[in-house]
């Protein structure tokens, strides 16, 4: 309590040094009632529902607006009608006596396109003055999109000292005809907080000092952001830094912005580090060309950052944790993504992290509900997201995160040593050592993951069990997922005498031993220099499997088990920008091969020097599909032969090109049993894999 009473005088010393800016309009909608508008707005509609409402809960299915107290919005996603041109307007408002009136407001609005047959339709959003009571309007600011609630600023100063009225225009851009409106079944836009203001004169702040908080010891790019929050126009600014209090360097910049706009300042001169800790300061000395501006308090920023000896950066491998359950029709897309971008680069690790099914857990819970973007989305070290797709996903879908990802500076990297089995108590063990490369100082957390695959449901059961994963595409017989699984319409026909036949779930995530962020007392909060090495053993008993009982679920087998060791930053309140993985590292839990179902369930990727190669569907009848994805262009050919040797089919597919590439083999005429597919090519040798006919 002491020192929170000895901080406010100071706290309130500080704050007496800033200068206050003038409101000169403000309508927060909180005085509104039903969904009537404010007192004095007006609006302009063709749309059935009323255009724009005021409310607490105007959101839709589709259209899903965060909860804002009290706001104002259009809903196309909820009226599926004639939103062309909704415009609202407040009004007038007086700025009488001001010299650099500046609107702000919050805004929720997708700016998103539709392309139902053919035509891309885009909904459009402005904001638009009169200064003639409304009789023409002019439009001031066209706005873009975002996910979520974001404050917009305008700059008025055109209309200083005169009387004005806003207009907030949507349109769903589908015209008036009756073909058009339903075309255009596009989102909506919501809007609050509309004020205007008169900002205090010359006013910028030093919001931050962008640089990579890892990086390669040598020249660098010092990057300065400054934020305009007063009036007028920022023309000029002179901006210097130092490294660890050393002489300032000095360079003058035109930002041209105004109030609320934002500008990111590089230096010319690079700032040269040596391997070690640093610590950039970057703040302003002049703007317009008149010395310091009006709250010298917020002029400065500054940054840690660690510089690695290019002989000491670590190899980064990058963990894909992917977000699924076993309810989610589209969700065997994505644990084929997983499962082939896993196998295409070493350097790529996956954990499946399930909701609300038999295989999720808590630790897995908390993740999902930190980064999940839907079913199936993922993210690549906690640090490069992605949105799912519902009709398809690939490897390609985190290709460009992964590349991106693993070519990021970490300071740290981990290994595995001692990893053991004890048969009897179930115990796995595994020393995770942590390397660290470059001098750190911060929060970071250890943690080993224990992940499975072939996981799989009682044999037999056809119902919604919680691992019986649902398929939309167990009807279509050209997907990997043909007959696999489970399907929300009716069953067709079983494979191998199972109905459905059984799909297996791969890097299943059965432990975070460490907790959902890792343990974060293992590595000291102080100064650790590089070359220091930090071991610590992790232990866990596998609860008890089943490898037998066919009316069980085929979970906790040691022999399909994996541990990843993970290395991260660490932020106690979860701030997903201070929680990204650095570096993993994988090693299966015993020697013995995995075990399970392996002609029947989920498709296998299997790696080459060539490429990807998957057999599907495996078991068949009738046809089967060989997919492949070649790492470079290549001559292929294919040869499929019976348990006796003989050719039952060849395919001379010449030259192919990168990528990827399907291939369909009728099989009606394959008596039933066991038949080797070979693929060679002609400059990187081939591969067998296994098909079973049964009919």
């Amino acid at each position: 309590m002491k020192k929170i009473l000895l901080f406010v005088p100071a706290l309130l010393l500080a704050l007496g040094t800033m200068k206050a800016q003038t409101i000169l309009y403000t309508q927060d909608m909180e005085s509104t009632s039903g969904t009537a508008l404010p007192t004095g707005w007006t609006q302009t509609t063709l749309a059935t529902d009323g255009g724009w409402l005021s409310g607490t809960a105007l959101n839709s299915t589709y259209f899903g607006i965060t909860a804002h107290t009290r706001y104002l919005a259009t809903n196309d996603d909820q009226c599926n009608c004639n939103k062309n041109n909704d415009f609202l307007q407040s009004g007038t408002i007086s700025l009488s006596g001001s010299t650099y009136p500046q609107l702000t407001f919050d805004l929720f609005y997708y700016h998103n396109s539709y392309n139902p047959a053919g035509t891309v339709y885009t909904e459009s959003g402005t904001v638009e003055v009169s200064t003639n009571g409304g009789s023409t309007w002019t439009v001031v600011a066209t706005l873009s999109g975002n996910a979520a609630w974001n404050n917009v600023a305008v700059d008025l100063t055109t209309y200083a000292g005169q009387s004005i009225m806003l207009g907030f225009r949507y349109s769903d851009g589908g015209g008036t005809g009756a073909t058009g409106i339903a075309a255009a079944w596009m989102w909506g836009m919501a809007i609050d907080n509309v004020t205007i203001i008169e900002p205090v004169v010359k006013e910028v702040a030093v919001t931050n000092v962008v640089m990579a908080k890892y990086i390669v010891a040598g020249a660098t790019t010092v990057n300065t952001i400054m934020t305009s929050n007063g009036g007028p126009q920022v023309t000029s600014a002179t901006l210097k830094y130092s490294v660890d209090g050393g002489a300032p360097v000095s360079q003058t910049f035109t930002p041209n912005i105004y109030y609320g706009g934002s500008y990111t300042a590089s230096f010319t001169t690079q700032a040269n580090l040596t391997a070690g800790l640093h610590y950039i300061k970057s703040w302003i000395s002049d703007v317009n060309g008149t010395g310091s501006d009006a709250t010298p308090m917020n002029d400065t920023a500054s940054c840690q950052v660690t510089s690695i000896a290019p002989a000491n950066v670590p190899v980064h491998d990058v963990l894909i944790e992917e977000f699924t359950g076993a309810w989610c029709g589209y969700c065997p897309r994505g644990g084929l993504a997983l499962s082939a971008i896993c196998a295409s680069d070493p350097h790529v690790h996956g954990a499946a992290i399930h909701d609300n099914d038999q295989m999720s857990t808590t630790e897995s819970n908390i993740i999902d509900v930190a980064y999940e973007a839907g079913y199936p989305s993922g993210t690549v070290d906690r640090s490069y997201n992605t949105t799912h797709s519902a009709y398809a996903i690939d490897n390609s879908y985190w290709a460009a995160a992964t590349t991106a990802r693993e070519a990021v500076v970490v300071p740290a990297s981990v290994a595995l040593s001692n990893v053991t089995w004890t048969s009897g108590s179930r115990q796995i063990s595994a020393t995770v050592t942590t390397h660290i490369a470059g001098d750190i100082k911060g929060t970071y957390s250890v943690n080993l993951f224990v992940i499975e695959n072939r996981v799989y449901g009682p044999l037999a059961d056809i119902t919604d069990n919680g691992y019986n994963n649902h398929s939309y595409y167990y009807a279509d017989n050209t997907s990997p997922f043909y007959n696999v699984g489970l399907t929300t319409g009716a069953w067709t026909t079983g494979v191998a005498g199972l109905t459905p036949a059984v799909y297996q779930h791969n890097h299943v995530v059965d432990k975070m031993i460490g907790g959902a962020y890792g343990d974060n007392s293992i590595i000291a909060s102080t100064l650790v220099t590089a070359g220091t090495n930090i071991p610590h053993t992790f232990t866990w008993t596998l609860p008890a499997g089943n490898t037998t009982n066919a009316a069980a679920a085929h979970r906790y087998n040691e022999d399909n088990c994996y541990v990843i060791a993970v290395v991260s930053e660490y932020d106690a309140s979860a701030n997903k920008s201070n929680s990204n993985i650095l570096n993993v590292a994988e090693q299966k839990l015993t020697a013995n091969p995995e075990t399970g179902l392996n002609t029947v369930g989920i498709v296998e990727v299997q790696e080459t020097s060539f490429g990807t190669v998957v057999v599907y569907p495996n078991p068949a009848s009738t046809s089967t599909n060989i997919a492949l994805n070649l790492f470079s262009d290549d001559n292929v050919s294919i040869n499929v032969y019976n348990a006796l040797g003989q050719v039952v089919y060849t395919e001379n597919n010449s030259r192919l090109s990168s990528g990827e590439h399907l291939l369909t083999i009728n099989t009606s005429e394959f008596a039933n049993g066991i038949y080797n597919v070979v693929v060679n090519t002609s400059s990187k040798g081939m591969i067998t894999k296994k098909v079973t006919i049964s009919k």
